[in-house]
Parts: C-alpha cells; structure tokens; sequence
C-alpha cells in the first residue's frame, strides 16, 4: 500500500515538474528577453549601468514579434558608440526605459536619432526604473564625465511619485527620503542577488512569463482575493494609476520642487531641455483626464520648468495632431513604451527645439 501511494506521488510530481523542465529546454532556444544585471551599487559606486559591452535581447509577446539586440557601451549604457570623458558631447539625454529604448533598435530612438545626427554628439544615460531623484544623480554623472553643453531629459507618468523611497525604495537608485522635514536624496545600494531570486530570473521560463507575457503577480493575486479591491480595480493614465492619496499627491509635489532645486545646482546656467510623455490613450480616445494624478503632475512640473527658465516639449499636442492625421498610435500593442514613430517625433521635437537650434548657431 505504501509503495502504491509513493508511486502515485512520484507520478504526480514527475508529471508536474517534467512538462515545466521541457518548456524550460525550448525557451532557452527562442529569443526570450535577456535577463538584466547591474553589477552592485554602492557610495563609492553610486550610478547605477550595465555590464559594459554586455548585450541584450527583447523580444515581445507570446510569438516572440520584435526580436531586438542590444549593446552596452563602456560605460554601460545602451548606445552604438563608447563615450569619451576627453571630448564634450553637446548633450546629455538622461531617463528611464523610454531612453533606454530596450524596444527598438538603437540607431532609431530617441538618443540613437541624436546621435547619429549632426548637431555634435549626444550621450543617453538612462537606467529602466529610473524616476525624478535617480535623474538628478544622472546629471551630476554626465556634468563631472563628460561637460555637455546642454541636457535633455524625458519626463514620463511614474517619474513622479516613485521619486519617493516610501513609495519605491529600488535598490541602486536615489530617491527622495524625508528627513527634519525636508526631502533629501538618498542612494538605496544594491547586492548581487542570490538563492531563488539568482535561479528566478536566470530561469528562460519565468523570463519569458515576465518580459514577454508581462504577467503581473499582484493582478494574479488580486484575482485569487488575496490583495485588496483597491488594487484589483486600479485604472491608470500615462504609466502610473489615475488617483493617488493626497499625501502621496502633496509628496509628489514636493519632490517636483526639490528635482529642480537640485538639478539647478549641478546644470548651472546650462541649458536644460525637458521631453514631457503624454496620457496617449486620451489622445486616441479625445477624452479629458484633467483630474488624473499624471494630469495633475504634468502641468505642475511644466509650470516649475518655465518658472526656472527651462524650455519643455509637450508631446501631448505633436501626438494630437500626427495622430489626428494618420491614425498611428505611438507604442507597441502589447508594450506601452513609445514605438519608432514615438521616439521620431520626439527627436524631430528635440532637433527642432529652440535649445538645440542655439546651441546649432553657437557653434
């Protein structure tokens, strides 16, 4: 009787685990998206890249549509080019997975476009995850390497709130921490990652779940009643949900304010050009999100742009009026970062800019 049993949950367990180890065998032959390391950050290390000369590979949904490669430079940022801390590129174009652009391939992004243009060179220095406070560490990075003659740096939805370490407290990124009543930047230092989490993420299976199927465990366990309604029914406008609380609302505020004190300090008298993303699913639909909480932050952070002198780009009104006429929507449809045609226009915005125009005549 014993044996019968034990054989039975031999069985069981082997018919379970055996189809798993089979679909782990096929993915690792098929462009499932790369794992991404950083290697560790800390105080005497405190900017957060790449492996340098490490590559990657994307790749989208369950089909594997848009399979992309891309290089880390030699100091582990993605772009084609190495960058020199002898020559002085004419800008710096700093912020998150839209710059990052893991999507696309490099030559077509926003700083791939840039570059390979002739106003002198252009450096990207952006880390997916980034926020508001990691960006400021990104400026002091780029002005004591490599003395732009002028900034470029992309504003999306989830820059604002997740600038708090009581919001997103990611490690190997600066955030902004509350201290005596004031909001300082604080480095969250990273550590290699060990046991299951080491296993987890070099699994193509859970891989392939995370980066192509984009399953999202809280929404699974949301779905299982195991997290609150409040989570389950979350909308969303640009890439950070329609409402948060007035506490987080007021703090984001705050952290606006605190962004261009610091960024202020470290640009000077450099000119700054800031690239703000569009709620885009209003821009499809012609609906008003005017009382969303990226609503909200965007025309408070152009005010605090234009009360410091800083020149913005509002995509709202250039994906308004391209989408008007053509009909293209500017992300991928199982991907909410912008697509080729986003990051064109937002280049063509840029190359076209008053900033770069100066800069273009000085020269």
């Amino acid at each position: 009787m014993i044996k019968k049993i034990t054989f039975v949950l031999v069985a069981v367990v082997a018919g379970f685990i055996m189809p798993l180890l089979l679909l782990e065998l096929f993915l690792r032959f098929m462009p499932v998206g790369t794992n991404i390391e950083y290697p560790v950050v800390t105080k005497s290390s405190p900017y957060i890249h790449f492996q340098p000369y490490s590559v990657r590979i994307s790749s989208m949904g369950w089909n594997f549509y848009n399979v992309i490669t891309t290089r880390a430079n030699n100091y582990g940022y993605t772009s084609d080019v190495d960058y020199s801390n002898n020559g002085r590129p004419t800008l710096a174009i700093i912020g998150d997975s839209y710059v990052e652009a893991l999507q696309i391939a490099q030559k077509r992004s926003l700083s791939g476009i840039l570059e390979h243009s002739d106003i002198g060179g252009a450096y990207d220095i952006a880390i997916s995850g980034s926020a508001l406070s990691q960006y400021v560490a990104f400026a002091k990075l780029a002005e004591s390497e490599f003395n732009p003659k002028a900034f470029v740096i992309v504003v999306v939805g989830n820059d604002f709130d997740e600038s708090l370490c009581s919001v997103r407290p990611q490690p190997g990124h600066h955030c902004y921490e509350r201290l005596d009543g004031d909001l300082k930047l604080a480095l969250k230092e990273s550590y290699p990652v060990t046991g299951i989490r080491r296993v987890a993420k070099h699994s193509a299976l859970m891989r392939y779940l995370v980066l192509n199927l984009k399953v999202n465990w809280r929404k699974l366990m949301s779905a299982a009643n195991l997290l609150s309604d409040e989570v389950a029914d979350a909308r969303y406008a640009g890439n950070t949900e329609f409402s948060k609380t007035i506490s987080i609302e007021q703090e984001s505020l705050a952290v606006v304010d605190r962004f261009f004190e610091d960024l202020s300090l470290i640009t000077g008298r450099k000119p700054v050009l800031f690239v703000i993303d569009a709620d885009r699913e209003s821009v499809y639909s012609g609906s008003s999100t005017d009382n969303s909480f990226f609503s909200k932050m965007r025309n408070y952070f152009i005010t605090r742009a234009h009360n410091h002198n800083h020149e913005v780009i509002d995509m709202y009104p250039i994906f308004v009026d391209h989408y008007g006429v053509h009909r293209e929507k500017f992300e991928f449809p199982t991907d909410g970062h912008w697509n080729e045609l986003g990051h064109r226009l937002a280049a063509d915005a840029v190359l076209h800019s008053k900033t770069v125009q100066q800069l273009i005549l000085n020269e």
